[in-house]
């Protein structure tokens, strides 16, 4: 019969390959998205407002979102507030993505990793204490 720390260390290696990876690579995922991330505010068309001056109406509060598509931006509000289109997202079938959505599942995802990479850590040493013959008495 095998011993079951031929089973646990291979196991226990994938665990703790993974969880390294995963805790690694959200660093350069998140960066690159919070680099992306603008402050704004969602607008769409309003004929009413066009008698009133201003042709949009807004659509929630301004909020940090990454949007790649820079056609998406139209002309900043008075005020210096980014604006985006919601009719061109629409159009375009666009999710205008909050960043705090973002850093929610790279959050999740970091502790799924570091749960692995423990848990890796724990079949690792369980493992190793299993391997070491019992000493006969003298």
């Amino acid at each position: 019969m095998q011993r079951p720390s031929k089973f646990l260390r291979p196991v226990a290696i994938f665990l703790l390959v993974v969880g390294a990876l995963g805790l690694g690579a959200s660093i350069p995922v998140m960066s690159s998205y919070e680099g992306k991330a603008a402050l704004a505010q969602r607008v769409e068309k309003d004929t009413a407002g066009d008698l009133f001056g201003d042709a949009y109406r807004n659509v929630g509060e301004p909020q940090e979102y990454v949007i790649e598509d820079q056609k998406a931006y139209i002309e900043p509000a008075e005020d210096g507030t980014k604006r985006i289109s919601e009719d061109y997202l629409k159009e375009k079938g666009i999710y205008p993505t909050q960043l705090r959505s973002i850093r929610a599942v790279v959050n999740y995802a970091r502790i799924s990793f570091g749960i692995a990479f423990l848990l890796g850590l724990a079949v690792f040493a369980f493992a190793a204490k299993r391997s070491i013959p019992p000493q006969s008495a003298a």
